[in-house]
């Protein structure tokens, strides 16, 4: 490690894998809508004080805001007893101003800066491989990048497992400024793997990270799922009982378009089912059916959107809104031209949310 003039933020960072090596410039974090990595910022540096261990190399970055005062630490650590290499980078926000109406002080975006070489391959999402990427964004959801962990092939032979300990905000590629780095927002660890080859090091890190499958794992793993987006309550019934008798019982259902008013449609009202697909009796013989049979058996929700027509809607009472007091939009139903907007997670009432027995 090269510290710069910022400390660590603009530090030269060389990682090493046998005989290959790859470099990158520092670290990007955004703190109060700032960049604190960059020089032009209207943020300014006082100090950086190192405090440094035989296990750890850490900066604290004293900054001076029009808001006030904060510190920046970021302790960069080798992982005792790892047989390969791997070095994480913390990051934390401490004497930072006191948190006000409209005002929380927080670590908002923090990434890895730019890298010596390009990447010739990116590995991220289910079973995504990118082959000389252009410049692009991956959100984090379950349909796109769905993953704290990625991997890269550089151009020089090095290849390099990124990790974060909090769900990602996005991926981002940008082979022009050679900026290829998970962002996330917290207080996040950032985990750098670098090996002679990229399964190498999704191999040494899965041995080391700390996450755990949740409960439901073991119910769900292995099984075939029926991913129904359409039909009519008694009819589907009746096909999937034919499937169950020929033995795909090892299954999940999962039917989405059901809900009350329409699918994506004036939520969280979801109840009862919409009698155009059938009635409430045929869904609910459905659900039996698929219980005796040992199968799996879910209905499509959805506990983050609100539609100003649905009952209950209030923005004050109900809806997030941003640091510059907009309400935060969500879904746009373009066949409906209804834009729902983010349910605060404080006021989610479960009465909304739980169905009747069926």
């Amino acid at each position: 490690i090269w510290p710069g003039q910022r400390g660590l933020l603009d530090a030269d960072i060389e990682l090493l894998a046998g005989e290959n090596q790859l470099w990158f410039r520092g670290f990007r974090v955004e703190v109060m809508g700032q960049r604190l990595d960059d020089p032009k910022s209207p943020v300014s540096l006082i100090d950086v004080e190192w405090q440094d261990s035989a296990s750890i190399r850490s900066a604290r970055h004293h900054f001076a805001s029009s808001r006030g005062t904060f510190d920046l630490v970021i302790d960069i650590s080798a992982p005792a007893g790892a047989t390969s290499p791997q070095i994480d980078v913390s990051f934390r926000l401490e004497n930072a101003p006191d948190r006000e109406p409209w005002f929380e002080p927080r670590i908002e975006s923090v990434s890895i800066g730019c890298f010596s070489e390009l990447a010739t391959r990116v590995y991220a999402g289910h079973g995504n491989v990118i082959v000389r990427p252009g410049p692009f964004s991956l959100r984090f959801d379950g349909h796109r990048l769905a993953t704290s962990h990625v991997g890269f092939d550089f151009a020089g032979g090095m290849s390099l497992v990124q990790a974060v300990d909090l769900p990602a905000t996005s991926l981002d590629v940008d082979p022009e400024a050679y900026h290829y780095s998970l962002h996330a927002a917290g207080e996040a660890t950032l985990s750098l793997l670098p090996a002679a080859n990229v399964w190498d090091a999704a191999r040494h890190y899965r041995q080391t990270c700390s996450w755990q499958p949740a409960s439901g794992v073991p119910k769900l793993a292995g099984r075939f799922v029926f991913d129904l987006w359409g039909g009519r309550y008694g009819e589907s019934q009746r096909q999937l009982h034919r499937a169950f008798r020929y033995g795909l019982t090892d299954t999940a259902v999962i039917w989405h378009n059901w809900q009350r008013w329409g699918y994506d449609y004036r939520l969280p009202e979801i109840y009862p089912p919409n009698p155009r697909w059938g009635t409430e009796a045929e869904l609910a013989n459905l659900i039996k059916n698929c219980r005796e049979a040992g199968v799996l058996f879910a209905l499509h929700d959805n506990y983050i959107d609100f539609y100003p027509d649905a009952e209950g809607f209030s923005y004050e009472k109900k809806i997030a809104f941003s640091p510059d007091r907009r309400p935060v939009r969500a879904w746009f139903n373009r066949g409906r031209e209804a834009q729902s907007y983010r349910y605060r997670a404080d006021p989610v009432s479960y009465t909304h949310l739980t169905l009747p027995t069926i």
